[in-house]
C-alpha cells in the first residue's frame, strides 16, 4: 500500500469525504427503497437476482416483474445502484484509514497495523466488483428474454466476492478504530496530532 496514505490526503478532508459519502449513501438509499414499494408485491428484489444460482431461477424472477409491469422499474434500481456501492467503498476505506492513522499515532497494534494497511484498499475493490455486477444485472434485466444465460452463476461469484472483501474491510475498520478509542480514552485523550488539517 502506498505510504502516502499514512498522511494524505488530511485527516480533516479524509473525513469530509467519509461523512459527504455517507450522505450520498443516505440520499440514494432512501430513493431505491421508494422505488423498491412498487415491486414489493411481486415477493423479488435486487437482492434475489443478485443471489440467483441458475438461468432458472432468474428466469422466475424476470417472468414475474413482467407479469407485473414492473421489470422497468428494477432497472432503473439498478441503475441507482451503480452509485451506492462506491459510496459505501469510499466510506469504509475512510473510516479504516482514519483508525489506523489514529493507531500509528498512539503506537499500538504494530502487527495489526502491518496487515491492516496492507489491505486496506478492500473496499475499493469490492467497489469495482459491484460495478462489474450492476452491468451484469443490467445487462440481465435488459434482455429478459435473449440474457446470457451462462452468466448467472458469474453473478453471484462476483456478488460474493464482493460482499467478503467490504466485510472484511468493514472488520478491519472496526477493529482499528474501537482498538484505537480505547487505548487514547485511557491515555487521557491526547490531542494533537491525532487530527491533522
Amino acid at each position: 500500500m502506498p505510504a502516502f496514505l499514512h498522511h494524505r490526503p488530511s485527516d480533516v478532508t479524509l473525513g469530509i469525504i467519509t461523512i459527504a459519502a455517507l450522505g450520498f449513501l443516505a440520499l440514494f438509499g432512501l430513493w431505491i427503497q421508494v422505488l423498491e414499494a412498487a415491486v414489493l408485491p411481486s415477493g423479488f428484489n435486487v437482492l434475489h437476482v443478485e443471489f440467483a444460482l441458475t438461468a432458472e431461477q432468474m428466469d422466475i424472477i424476470l417472468s414475474t416483474w413482467l407479469s407485473m409491469d414492473v421489470l422497468h422499474v428494477e432497472v432503473l434500481i439498478d441503475q441507482l445502484d451503480v452509485f451506492m456501492m462506491p459510496g459505501w467503498s469510499i466510506m469504509f476505506f475512510g473510516i479504516q484509514v482514519l483508525g489506523l492513522r489514529a493507531m500509528n499515532f498512539l503506537d499500538v497494534g504494530k502487527q495489526f497495523r502491518h496487515v491492516s494497511w496492507k489491505i486496506v484498499i478492500l473496499p475499493l475493490i469490492a467497489g469495482a466488483f459491484d460495478t462489474l455486477e450492476n452491468i451484469i444485472i443490467f445487462h440481465v434485466l435488459s434482455n429478459p428474454a435473449s440474457y446470457v444465460r451462462p452468466i448467472v452463476p458469474v453473478l453471484f461469484l462476483f456478488v460474493m466476492v464482493k460482499w467478503v472483501l467490504l466485510f472484511t474491510g468493514i472488520v478491519i475498520g472496526s477493529i482499528a478504530n474501537i482498538w484505537a478509542l480505547v487505548v487514547w480514552s485511557r491515555r487521557g485523550f491526547p490531542i494533537a496530532p491525532v487530527i491533522r488539517a
